[in-house]
């Protein structure tokens, strides 16, 4: 009986400490109040224009208790999005470049254990100018570079012995995607994260990948893909649009159907839906990848067109081969109304033209054109979209322009230049400050200009 007694008072003398502990650990934890794990950017280095903006708490949240707490000065356009206990915010528009930006979460913030975020949690970053990226030499075995407004250093980034074709960057600017030629007569897709090592992507084999095209969110890369046919002929087969997943490096043909075929792959801004073009109807296929209905823009140019800003126009070319000598002009298609009309054309005489680029904003809508038969040079334009205060942005005599590219916050265009008559001549990179009309060569012996955020 003694025996008894003294177990039961030690059982209950265990109880009572662990008791005691687990309210003591319980009054810690309620006084720490919810932990935070990080936040980024974390203000070491220049951000992106387009970076994600977040932070990681200890454990999940009420979301709505965060998202009405948080701050971002200057204001910024874009969404808030979780996943798991990280909450993040993705701008839609990119950020001024060289801007200082401060994030704030108030204090106030609840889990949904019930534990309250104490103190506010506050951090800055600045974001970094663009680089304007380019090939360079313009003959014989280039490369891509990179250079930085305000910078005269260019960095090479690919090293493949000439062995580089094409290049497209993510809209956030965190990686490259381009196109390499391989030891099979065909060419590989290669992924180059921002300021790290290339690595491949697809292996393509004796196929041609080309023509690689960023998902908006940076997730998915959609590309053109033939191969070699199997009748021993050598000949290959027409290609076909693939989508791989940068998240799981998997690669499928968008349709199963193998007779729809396609290249030029370029995704709406929301990324609800993917235009290419299919050579086999002679059109521009724009296909939603949610439920797979489809709009059909005839066109025998053999290109895509432009979306607009907000997803909701596309201005494509047209081939028109009546009466002489075949000439081109844009049009509007409203794919929202289902209207398709004359853009530009005729009306001025000129013979071709090229594929627009809207501005960021969609203010404005540059093309190069060629403005008669006589010469084979090119000038570029600007527009507003319906078309109206139509100018000559860049006509020199004697010289042609192209490779248009809007930078990422507007108000600077990229371009190519080259004199004519001149058998040495090489192309340059340059840009045109629109605001100032100060215009300033980047690169000479460059050509294939574009922006990484």
């Amino acid at each position: 009986m003694i025996h008894s007694t003294l177990f039961d008072r030690l059982v209950w003398t265990v109880a009572a400490v662990l008791t005691l502990a687990s309210v003591g650990l319980y009054l810690v934890s309620t006084r720490a109040g919810v932990a935070i794990r990080a936040t980024w950017p974390d203000g070491k280095g220049e951000a992106p224009g387009y970076t994600d903006i977040g932070i990681e708490f200890a454990e999940p949240m009420d979301p709505s208790s965060v998202e009405s707490r948080f701050h971002l000065d200057p204001e910024v356009e874009g969404e808030l999005a979780w996943e798991g206990n990280r909450m993040v915010f993705r701008p839609s528009r990119p950020m001024m470049a060289g801007g200082l930006y401060r994030v704030r979460v108030d204090a106030g913030a609840r889990s949904t254990s019930g534990q309250v975020l104490k103190r506010a949690a506050e951090w800055s970053f600045r974001v970094r100018q663009p680089y304007l990226l380019f090939f360079s030499p313009a003959a014989g075995d280039y490369e891509l570079y990179r250079q930085q407004l305000g910078s005269d250093t260019r960095e090479q980034l690919t090293h493949t012995q000439g062995m580089v074709r094409e290049y497209a960057v993510s809209s956030d600017g965190r990686a490259i995607a381009f196109v390499r030629d391989n030891d099979q007569a065909g060419s590989d897709l290669w992924l180059l994260p921002d300021g790290g090592t290339p690595r491949l992507l697809v292996a393509c084999g004796e196929g041609r990948c080309t023509g690689a095209a960023f998902s908006p969110d940076g997730r998915r890369l959609a590309f053109s893909r033939d191969g070699v046919l199997a009748d021993g002929s050598g000949r290959r087969s027409p290609p076909r649009i693939w989508i791989v997943s940068l998240d799981t490096g998997s690669a499928e043909a968008l349709f199963e159907d193998s007779q729809v075929l396609g290249f030029d792959a370029r995704w709406s801004p929301d990324g609800a839906r993917l235009a290419f073009y299919d050579g086999g109807i002679g059109s521009i296929r724009i296909v939603s990848l949610q439920d797979g209905s489809e709009i059909q823009l005839e066109s025998q140019m053999g290109l895509v067109g432009s979306w607009s800003p907000d997803g909701q126009a596309m201005l494509f070319p047209v081939l028109l081969t009546g009466g002489g000598q075949p000439t081109t002009e844009l049009r509007a298609a409203d794919l929202a109304g289902g209207v398709i009309r004359r853009w530009l054309g005729a009306e001025r005489g000129w013979v071709d033209l090229g594929v627009p680029a809207w501005s960021p904003d969609g203010d404005w809508v540059a093309v190069a054109v060629q403005p008669s038969a006589a010469t084979p040079s090119r000038e570029v334009w600007l527009l507003r979209p319906d078309a109206s205060e139509a100018h000559a942005l860049l006509a020199t005599e004697g010289s042609t322009y192209g490779g248009i590219a809007w930078a990422p916050q507007g108000g600077l265009l990229a371009y190519q230049t080259l004199v004519m008559g001149d058998p040495g001549a090489r192309p340059s990179v340059m840009t045109l400050d629109l605001a100032t009309g100060a215009g300033r060569q980047v690169a000479a012996d460059a050509w294939r200009p574009g922006w990484q955020p």
